[in-house]
């Protein structure tokens, strides 16, 4: 017997529904993970644009987005 075989006799065996469930969650999450992820239009857009902004050189240092980010913060919570 080989170890699919295993696993279905296994699983034929079992009446407990929560069981049946978590084991159907697993192979589905399995077989969802094999199949690439389809980008929608605007993602694709989104991307295209950041790429653009790379190769134009507009981008910040980690330290220059640090501080846009405290900033926006900041200004978001009333601090000015």
């Amino acid at each position: 017997m080989n170890v699919k075989e295993k696993i279905m006799e296994r699983v034929n065996a079992i009446d407990n529904p929560e069981i049946l469930t978590e084991i159907l969650e697993l192979i589905s999450a399995e077989t969802e993970a094999e199949s690439p992820y389809k980008l929608n239009p605007y993602e694709q857009k989104s991307i295209n644009e950041g790429m653009a902004d790379v190769n134009e050189g507009r981008t910040y240092s980690q330290q220059e987005a640090d501080n846009l980010i405290s900033k926006w913060l900041l200004e978001k919570s009333g601090g000015h």
